[in-house]
């Protein structure tokens, strides 16, 4: 953990802001007044893991709101030959729901909007505490970070827990956080200035995953007011994935939960949660460094996620709020260093087709171009047009700005490349320096904290950005300036999108 002195030397007396369950002490950092390490929930260690989260424990006296909290366990391996220098900035421990919040100003009532970030990490690695929410609260926003389980804690079912918890919903613990943090947001924002009325879930990769997923949740409706997906979707339509039901190409997560108690030496006739729940998280983390590389998407679990997210949009009956959802041109930089075999990625789809709706390309970059689209280009248009179609707001973006530097040797803005510009991350080089990322930054924190406060990107000094229609291929093209362009991958796009509507056509009674 690490402290953050008040800002400047300043003598005025350090914030405090009183909480549903404790008074709390932050600090003031470039005008921004900043508070860490808040619990949201309870602790998800020993008889809490794999539970839904409890209440957020009550403290006497003045906390210490000027150090982040224990982040969640996760991988430290070694990635491009190093480990994350990030992580050497937190502690790490499985009782790891709290947030962090920052505000413009501290007075109950301003109804200031709210904007919850979700980060991003294959739902594997990651904390909110990494990125900083200054620029977006400078936009008059008060910005809320927070923790969630991840990985095999996050995301597990197994049959012995799914026998004993029968009143409980079940393994989309991660998500479950979220509804946490989002209640815990409703009960105590106003003390920091926001509005409980006007919050805005936003996330990206697998927190813009997840941002779809809440929007189906009963168990979130008049949670939040609007959502922002980054680079992330839920993408289920034609390979969803269930609990305890096997279907094809996509085993129940019950059997993933059996393989890991088997490789850990749980006895299978014992009191097999208790045994569980007894094992060392960094156990649980080791096993899953062995195992495929790849994100932990929420399963239909039927509480939590009564049903198929991409049928649930499809039919309008998300919760109803206005969407902004994007990509980044070069979403293939996460597979681009690997050799993935085409019928992997293709998942039944006849070769010659896809071939053929992709003329002209070796199997290599036809991997590259066909996992970039259905896993982020195509649904992300796909989700918008569900909204759309049912009178709702939907605004799609493309971000492809690349910094001088890197011009010339990378073919477009990678996975994740967007967000510097956003949130300033811990163990990152700055990305606004220059007059160039900065005024980036200008455009992007205003179209982002616009829709959180209207429900609409638009505003004075930006170039317009025009709402989904049900049949166009439009998006606001994100770079220096910004543009409304049709999107250039719209060839491919149509054709994924007329896969999902046979899909969805062979899927009704």
């Amino acid at each position: 953990m690490t402290d953050r002195p008040v800002a400047g030397g300043s003598d005025e007396p350090a914030p405090v802001v009183h909480t549903a369950q404790g008074d709390v002490r932050g600090f003031v950092d470039e005008g921004i007044v900043v508070f860490r390490g808040i619990p949201f929930a309870g602790d998800v260690s020993g008889k809490g893991r794999w539970r839904p989260p409890g209440p957020a424990p009550e403290w006497q006296g003045v906390r210490d709101g000027t150090r982040h909290g224990a982040i969640c366990p996760q991988s430290t391996q070694e990635r491009n030959g190093a480990v994350a220098p990030w992580l050497a900035a937190f502690e790490m421990a499985e009782d790891c729901l709290n947030l962090s919040v920052y505000s413009p100003q501290l007075k109950a009532g301003s109804k200031v909007p709210v904007i919850m970030w979700i980060h991003g990490g294959f739902a594997r690695i990651g904390t909110g505490s990494r990125h900083d929410g200054k620029a977006l609260a400078k936009r008059d926003a008060v910005v809320v970070t927070i923790n969630y389980r991840l990985d095999s804690l996050g995301l597990f079912a197994h049959p012995a827990l799914t026998a004993r918890q029968t009143d409980e919903p079940l393994a989309n613990y991660g998500l479950m956080d979220m509804a946490a943090a989002l209640r815990w947001v409703q009960d105590n924002i106003d003390a920091f200035g926001g509005d409980p009325g006007n919050v805005t879930i936003a996330g990206q990769s697998s927190g813009g995953v997840a941002v779809t997923a809440l929007m189906t949740s009963p168990m979130t409706r008049g949670l939040y007011h609007r959502a922002i997906a980054q680079s992330g979707a839920m993408a289920n339509l034609e390979q969803a994935r269930r609990v305890s039901v096997d279907q094809p190409g996509s085993p129940s997560l019950e059997k993933d939960g059996e393989a890991l108690a088997t490789a850990l030496g749980v006895d299978p006739g014992g009191d097999v949660p208790a045994r569980l729940r007894a094992l060392p998280w960094q156990k649980i983390i080791a096993y899953s460094e062995t195992r495929p590389a790849g994100a932990m998407v929420p399963v239909t679990d039927g509480r939590f996620l009564p049903g198929n997210v991409d049928r649930t949009f499809a039919r309008g009956e998300q919760n109803p709020t206005p969407l902004m959802i994007g990509t980044t041109d070069w979403e293939q930089s996460l597979v681009a260093n690997f050799n993935i075999p085409l019928a992997a990625i293709l998942r039944g789809t006849p070769a010659d087709e896809a071939r053929s709706a992709y003329p002209a390309l070796d199997d290599k970059p036809l991997v590259e171009e066909w996992f970039a689209d259905t896993g982020f280009h195509a649904p992300a248009r796909f989700l918008a047009r569900q909204v759309a179609a049912h009178g709702g707001k939907a605004f799609v973006y493309r971000f492809s700005h690349v910094p001088a530097d890197k011009r010339g040797s990378v073919p477009g803005a990678a996975h994740s490349d967007d967000v510097p510009y956003l949130f300033e991350p811990v163990g990152l080089p700055s990305v606004t320096g220059d007059a160039t990322g900065k005024e980036l930054s200008r455009i992007m924190t205003g179209y982002w904290t616009n829709f959180a406060r209207n429900g609409d990107p638009n505003g004075p000094g930006l170039p317009r950005w025009a709402a989904v229609g049900t049949d166009d291929l439009e998006l606001m093209d994100l770079d220096v300036p910004p543009a409304m362009q049709t999107d250039p991958r719209s060839n491919q796009i149509q054709y994924h999108l007329q896969r999902y509507q046979t899909a969805l056509e062979a899927m009704r009674p």
